[in-house]
């Protein structure tokens, strides 16, 4: 597969992606995608158009070639694998210094998380699920200030509960600690007299979506309150894109510190986050960057925090320097420790989930991020069109459509008399997985690197007969 790939891509390399002289005919669209080929690289059932990568995607071949290579490294050398002098470097990616002490280093993967999300290598890491690094960043960056009044924690009334209770759990931990030292302030023992003394709601309306005015007016009354706002870049209820440069800007100007749950925005949507002034982002590699379920994730940590003094994260000896933590094994040297992200690593990073993770990445900077993401766009746009077309009256937008409002990810309501469940059980029998939410939600996701759009013109006809 992978001279096939090589080759392929040198195509592509030719190929400039406009959005002029588009047509409307879904044969003709595949015929004339540079990287249709994509999708004969993923493992996805037979007879089944799988429209749910916004919750988990499929096997990548190339991600079951590298778990295979490592786990054939571990049975040939087992200690030797851990070192770069030792671990045989994948032919033709010298690059990539896979050594299991530093695999989560990995060059090629990096690159192509700097450029979908808009930050310096030194400011990444690749580790862990969404939800630790969310404990991680809201531990080292929740610093509550109860004489000054500035203890809340802003989010957003619909977050995911994963983030809720990870939200919930560290401001019990953080404020009962400064209780037990005799603090003097109301520390309510029921939760949700708890939440509502120390969380500030941004409510939605009454399609989940949220409003950048209501946002402003939050923060003209309560802004010297909070002490970090953490937010969904696309809420996973609504798809509406509420990342925005102007959001985070708000925020920094009301002294706050700012972090972003980039769940449903890395892998379909790029964004600045060090030119935007972001403090800390998460994100999860098992949506839309098709690693295995639970699959390395990883976090950005702003080049203008410094560890142990403009935050205080937790670490282990990978936040040592590499070449120099040897030397002080049975020690600790506060002289050898990373001053940017890297500074918050923690133990091994775990070699066959990131070789995992890191094969759809190398595929990214291979294919070209931009080439994706403009994919990824017209395809989106095509959906929308098809089911405007086919189901004209019958279907109520959730997302926003333009397309600076969203992301890959569609929500949608169905006007019609059958349950959710029954509908998603006549879309299952005819092939196409989605998630369908009552009383008649549907969420969906074609995918640019394994969904066509003669796929996405089908689907929409056979909605269009399930909603008769």
């Amino acid at each position: 597969m992978k001279g096939k790939l090589l080759s392929l891509l040198l195509m592509i390399n030719i190929t400039v992606f406009t959005h002029e002289n588009i047509t409307t005919d879904a044969v003709t669209l595949d015929q004339e995608d540079p990287i249709a080929f994509t999708k004969d690289l993923f493992n996805i059932p037979k007879g089944v158009v799988h429209f749910g990568g916004h919750s988990l995607g499929p096997t990548y071949q190339g991600s079951v070639e590298r778990v295979l290579y490592e786990y054939k490294v571990r049975d040939e050398l087992i200690l030797g694998g851990h070192f770069h002098t030792t671990h045989p470097a994948s032919e033709g990616f010298e690059e990539r210094g896979r050594h299991w002490f530093d695999c989560d280093r990995n060059e090629k993967a990096l690159t192509a998380l700097s450029q979908m999300i808009g930050a310096s290598s030194s400011e990444l890491v690749m580790g862990n699920s969404l939800t630790v690094n969310n404990v991680l960043m809201v531990q080292a960056f929740y610093m509550p200030n109860i004489i000054e009044g500035r203890f809340k924690i802003l989010l957003m009334e619909h977050s995911f509960a994963s983030d809720q209770a990870v939200l919930m759990s560290v401001l019990r931990q953080k404020l009962q600690l400064l209780k037990q030292n005799g603090v003097e302030f109301d520390l309510p023992e029921d939760p949700m007299e708890f939440r509502r003394a120390f969380v500030i709601e941004l409510k939605s309306d009454a399609n989940g979506l949220y409003d950048l005015n209501t946002f402003r007016r939050i923060l003209d009354s309560h802004g010297g309150e909070i002490a970090l706002a953490h937010l969904e870049a696309i809420p996973f209820t609504t798809g509406q894109r509420f990342y925005q440069p102007e959001v985070t800007k708000l925020l920094k100007n009301h002294g706050i510190r700012v972090g972003w749950d980039l769940a449903h925005m890395v892998g379909n949507r790029r964004v600045h986050l060090s030119e935007d002034g972001v403090d800390y982002a998460t994100w999860c590699g098992y949506k839309y960057l098709t690693a295995s379920a639970g699959g390395v994730g990883g976090y950005f940590i702003h080049q203008d925090n410094v560890p142990f003094k403009d935050y205080f994260p937790a670490q282990g000896w990978k936040a040592m320097k590499s070449d120099l933590v040897f030397q002080a094994i049975h020690s600790w040297d506060p002289t050898i420790f990373h001053k940017d992200a890297r500074g918050t690593r923690l133990g091994n990073p775990p070699p066959i989930a990131m070789a995992d993770a890191q094969a759809m990445l190398e595929l990214y900077h291979d294919l070209g991020i931009e080439n994706v993401e403009v994919k990824s766009e017209k395809l989106t746009s095509f959906l929308i069109n098809a089911l405007r077309n086919r189901l004209g009256n019958k279907i109520e937008w959730i997302t926003p459509l333009p397309k600076k409002q969203r992301g890959a990810m569609l929500v949608f309501k169905l006007h019609t008399k059958k349950a959710a469940s029954e509908i998603e059980d006549e879309l299952h029998k005819r092939g196409f997985a989605v998630d369908v939410r009552p009383p008649a939600n549907i969420r969906i996701m074609p995918h640019p690197l394994y969904t066509t759009y003669k796929e996405v013109e089908d689907f929409a006809s056979v909605l269009a007969e399930v909603c008769q």
